[in-house]
């Protein structure tokens, strides 16, 4: 019998050990394309500062700044698993970073956006892409349900739309999403 849990115990220091290494392996493949993707963004910014935003696969099509909540990453086009697990990712068939329209960016909520949780009307957010810095505000937060797209269509006017999933601390995939829209500061209601 002591046998049998010594042998059992050195089985789950072995898979705690592999668990960690694997967490560890997937933070560091996100810090490097964190990296990569900021000094790509910042070359074309002093190469092309005035080009428009253009969609190319693993380019960046701008970075994003909370700096009230801390949430920081490079802008990587789509949601798909493989890269919101290493950026925040542009909604596709939305307006792109830069360019006037609806905006819609998308992370996890234990990843990249989890200083959402602590987001409040009137904080800054600050897009940068190769064309230009824009400021927005917060004017509002919402919770929705996993299929309202409503969030996603053309406002008419330049409009940042953020979003993860919400509860915040909820185990396992999440039932609701939590919404961030926001109006470049010469526009904010």
């Amino acid at each position: 019998m002591k046998k049998a849990f010594t042998l059992a115990g050195s089985a789950l220091i072995v898979v705690a050990l592999a668990a960690f290494i694997w967490c560890g392996l997937l933070v560091l493949r996100a810090q490097l394309a964190q990296r990569r993707g900021s000094a790509v963004l910042n070359r074309d910014i002093l190469i092309h500062p005035t080009d428009p935003v253009a969609i190319q696969p693993d380019r960046p099509l701008g970075r994003i700044d909370i700096p009230r909540v801390r949430v920081w990453s490079v802008i990587l086009e789509g949601v798909g698993n493989e890269t919101l697990a290493l950026s925040v990712g542009h909604v596709p068939g939305t307006a792109l970073p830069g360019s006037d329209g609806n905006v819609a960016l998308a992370a996890h909520r234990d990843t990249f956006f989890r200083g959402l949780e602590h987001i409040r009307v009137g904080d800054r957010v600050v897009l940068t892409t190769s064309g230009s810095d824009r400021g927005y505000r917060v004017d509002s937060t919402r919770i929705v349900g996993p299929n309202d797209v409503w969030v996603l269509r053309e406002t008419g006017a330049p409009t940042l739309t953020l979003i993860t999933c919400y509860p915040f601390h909820y185990l396992g995939p999440a039932p609701k999403r939590f919404i961030v829209q926001a109006h470049p500061e010469s526009n904010a209601p």
